[in-house]
């Protein structure tokens, strides 16, 4: 897909919270202490003091449990912006506090940047129970599974040989399995909510949920081998991982060199996994052949046809449609009529025809009279 979107010449690079209602009263409230070095970097403009904090959503958090995070809130004044501490993290979340964020209309508070994995393992490991709450709503539900598998993926991107990271990252694509088999429409709402400015994680959610999406669509129904399937999407470009963040995020043409080395990305991929044994053999070969095309033009096999399971044809297709149409540093994004016309035009002898209609059938809010035809 990058070599694709590369050598497009019309593809040019782009250029160049609800804030708190109402302050608890109650005495552990207090404006957060900032460290020396936070100061200095809010003094100098190094780092908005607003990246020091990150949002936590009230409808994650269970009454009774000592978090084990700080909570804070937001207060903004003209151009100024304070949190405020409305929760130490060894006290436990009571029903009263709960009860005073609903009634002044808070839905988010927020955590120090530096707690947000143990944040995000708390959400991991509740999620089952949120996802079921008939409390959280669906909306609600989409931005809580979105969000923490971005999280899980950023941290398997960090450290991509990590055992605990990898079976949280499963347990997400369980977990989103069954909220996507729940209702037809929760793909939808899920959608909704992807972001369309590209990050390696955000990139592999979105992959991860349409492949899953369009795999149910096509008659594979089987709860383990969907989350299968979803776990080697949301993987798929973990090789990146090992590429210079200079290559990755670079502003215009990679040159020869720099697209032999993305290149080898689903090499590293297979090379940093293989010995993880909850890493299905199925999601190595997604990992591992996710850029393979149907005539033989794909890497790092030049692998035709047959030759190509029907999950990685799925990959293949999700991967180049998330890809155009979301921001990259060296293009905007397309309109979702947009790039399926050019995976339509351009890439007739690369794609799975049959996948792709089924791709236009589970984008659109019902099914299609007119189907586009690779």
């Amino acid at each position: 897909m990058e070599q694709y979107i590369q050598d497009r010449n019309t593809l040019q690079s782009p250029d160049g919270i609800s804030t708190a209602t109402a302050l608890a009263k109650d005495d552990s409230s207090r404006q957060a202490p900032v460290s020396e070095k936070d100061r200095r970097a809010r003094d100098t403009q190094e780092e908005p003091i607003a990246n020091l904090f990150l949002p936590a959503r009230l409808c994650t958090l269970r009454v009774g449990d000592i978090l084990g995070f700080e909570l804070y809130l937001r207060q903004e004044s003209g151009n100024c912006i304070r949190y405020i501490l409305y929760k130490g993290r060894r006290t436990p979340f009571s029903e009263v506090k709960r009860a005073f964020l609903i009634e002044n209309g808070i839905k988010t508070l927020y955590i120090r940047q530096s707690d947000g994995e143990f944040y995000w393992k708390y959400v991991s490991e509740n999620i089952e129970e949120l996802l079921t709450s008939p409390e959280v709503t669906v909306e609600e539900k989409s931005k809580i599974i979105y969000e923490a598998s971005s999280s899980v993926v950023e941290r398997l991107f960090a450290d991509p040989t990590s055992r605990v990271h990898i079976e949280r990252s499963q347990k997400l694509v369980e977990s989103t399995v069954r909220f996507l088999t729940q209702d037809q429409w929760n793909f939808h709402n899920l959608v909704r909510i992807f972001s369309y400015d590209y990050t390696l994680y955000t990139h592999s959610v979105n992959v991860s949920a349409m492949g899953i999406a369009l795999a149910r669509q096509i008659g594979i129904k089987d709860p383990k081998e969907l989350m299968i399937v979803g776990h080697g999407l949301l993987l798929h470009d973990i090789g990146k991982s090992q590429i210079a963040h200079s290559i990755i995020n670079k502003h215009g043409m990679l040159s020869s060199a720099e697209m032999a080395e993305i290149r080898r990305h689903p090499l590293h991929g297979v090379e940093l996994i293989k010995l993880n044994p909850r890493v299905d053999k199925l999601s190595r070969e997604i990992i591992l052949h996710h850029h393979e095309k149907l005539n033989g033009s794909g890497y790092p096999h030049g692998l035709r046809g047959t030759e190509i399971p029907l999950p990685t044809r799925i990959a293949a297709l999700v991967d180049i449609f998330d890809a155009l149409t979301t921001r990259r540093p060296y293009r905007r994004a397309l309109r979702a009529y947009s790039a399926l016309r050019i995976m339509r035009d351009d890439m007739t002898q690369e794609l799975d025809s049959s996948l792709f209609k089924s791709l236009i059938t589970i984008l659109g809010p019902r099914p299609p009279k007119t189907v586009m035809s690779l």
